[in-house]
């Protein structure tokens, strides 16, 4: 059963911010893998890093290039 739906907010193309997601699949300087409830966020670029994360929040810095969902 699924708790909450994503938030996904997105400032530029410097910083993306996760609202109750679920864990890091993946986590490497040019490629984030995210999972929440619904979906995997996938977010491509250079410099990435996690800033800030906490149980359900995270927030990822860098030159975003691309970001995607696909199903869990």
């Amino acid at each position: 059963m699924k708790e909450f739906s994503p938030i996904i907010t997105i400032h530029g193309n410097k910083e993306l911010y996760i609202e109750n997601f679920k864990k890091i699949y993946e986590l490497r300087n040019e490629l984030v893998k995210i999972m929440t409830d619904e979906s995997i966020v996938n977010i491509k670029g250079n410099n990435l890093y996690v800033e800030y994360m906490n149980d359900s929040d995270i927030k990822i810095i860098g030159n975003l290039s691309e970001v995607k969902l696909s199903e869990v």
